[in-house]
């Protein structure tokens, strides 16, 4: 009896084995042909280039991962003489046995990007990039695999001169997203939301020391947040697969710029929904702006944006005690936005605003301050052509004319 029973357990470890080794072997084969995939999509327009040493496919048995080792892209930008390029040592996706659902990104803490300008390199203490699979993506290779993501991040910085010199450091950053290929006119096709936090930069203090505005930085060199949040919202068109395909494949500038504008006239003639939101917290004032966009039968937009300040008082009051030359251009925003200013016991100065705009023209707290023209779609999707300037330095000083 106990023979049985062990030889029945040991048969059922075996074929549980045999199962998961044969599921772990699809999923790498699918996260390898995912990365040849990917790069096959972004390089076939000939303006990106991404070349590797070599990929590298894990060995644990509790997850599947597959790593390209040096990844390296160069972006030609239209009209540049010379291409940007982005390096770090590995790049790879991992799906652990826990979670099967989502897919890790993992990148080599360091990131290198060079311009004609010089080098930069991008470093952070911790970075966590996930990506949320479709549970039909796993068998189903013609439909979007992701349906959300979530990076996260720590300790970024942002060094220029070769990774010499600290330009940006940020605290911490967030982001997350999801996207809904099947919305319909009623529904959220795409949502995203991002946040950083305790931004400060360590040269300030010598630019502004060069510029003779004295070293002396406002609020402690610090941004407390920018957080920026966007929603858009209506039919997603059947043949999104091909116009993204035609989008990769189209050459960087007008040709990109044409499929753009196009599927942006169609959305808003389908009745496109937009929303954005801003937030920005600087020593004791945090502005705030919130608006929305739709459009009317012809694909005219029109839309509202609410805009709050807090604290001016004593925003105002900080920045011109560390830097007295902007009294004069402080006085004159001031001037501006009077009609807008109030003060109360909690906000201090608060700033108050309504804007609407649309055929109406654009009304600020009710007040008609100025037209709205039409949109011409038609100028948009066809600009005209950049005048050909004549052979020469352009000054004009070996024309022979009258």
């Amino acid at each position: 009896m106990m023979r049985s029973m062990a030889r029945t357990v040991v048969g059922v470890v075996l074929i549980l084995a045999v199962a998961w080794g044969g599921l772990w072997w699809y999923a790498q084969e699918r996260l390898q042909a995912g990365i040849r995939g990917w790069i096959a999509q972004n390089t076939s327009n000939g303006a990106v280039q991404i070349t590797y040493d070599s990929i590298v496919r894990g060995h644990s048995p509790f997850a599947a991962d597959v790593t390209l080792i040096n990844p390296r892209w160069s972006i030609q930008p239209a009209g540049a003489s010379a291409p940007v390029t982005l390096s770090t040592p590995s790049f790879g996706l991992r799906i652990g046995v826990a979670n099967p659902l989502v897919v890790h990104v993992d990148v080599a803490r360091q990131i290198l990007v060079g311009t004609p300008k010089g080098d930069i390199s991008i470093t952070y203490g911790s970075l966590d990039i996930t990506e949320h699979l479709n549970p039909k993506a796993l068998f189903d290779t013609g439909i979007l695999p992701f349906r959300s993501f979530t990076t996260t991040a720590s300790d970024m910085s942002l060094l220029a001169g070769n990774g010499i010199v600290p330009v940006l450091h940020i605290g911490s950053f967030a982001e997350h997203g999801s996207v809904n290929p099947q919305a319909g006119p009623k529904d959220i096709a795409y949502a995203a939301d991002l946040t950083l936090q305790d931004l400060s930069s360590p040269t300030l203090p010598v630019l502004m020391a060069l510029a003779g505005k004295g070293t002396n930085v406002p609020f402690d060199n610090n941004i407390k947040e920018i957080a920026l949040s966007t929603t858009l919202s209506g039919p997603v068109p059947a043949d999104w697969k091909q116009q993204i395909a035609a989008y990769r494949t189209a050459a960087l500038g007008p040709d990109k710029n044409k499929i753009l504008i196009e599927n942006l006239h169609n959305w808003a003639l389908q009745g496109g929904t937009g929303t954005a939101g801003l937030t920005l917290a600087v020593g004791p004032s945090t502005l705030n702006v919130n608006g929305n966009l739709a459009f009317d039968g012809t694909a005219q937009p029109n839309g509202t944006a609410d805009i709050t300040a807090d604290h001016l008082d004593a925003f105002t009051a900080t920045l011109t005690s560390a830097v007295p030359q902007l009294q004069g251009d402080i006085s004159s925003a001031e001037a501006v936005l009077s009609p807008y200013l109030s003060t109360t016991a909690a906000g201090g100065q608060v700033l108050n605003a309504h804007v609407a705009y649309g055929k109406a023209g654009v009304l600020v707290n009710g007040e008609r301050k100025a037209d709205m023209p039409p949109l011409d779609w038609a100028a948009l999707e066809n600009p005209p052509a950049p005048a050909v300037q004549a052979p020469g330095d352009g000054s004009g000083a070996g024309s022979t004319g009258p």
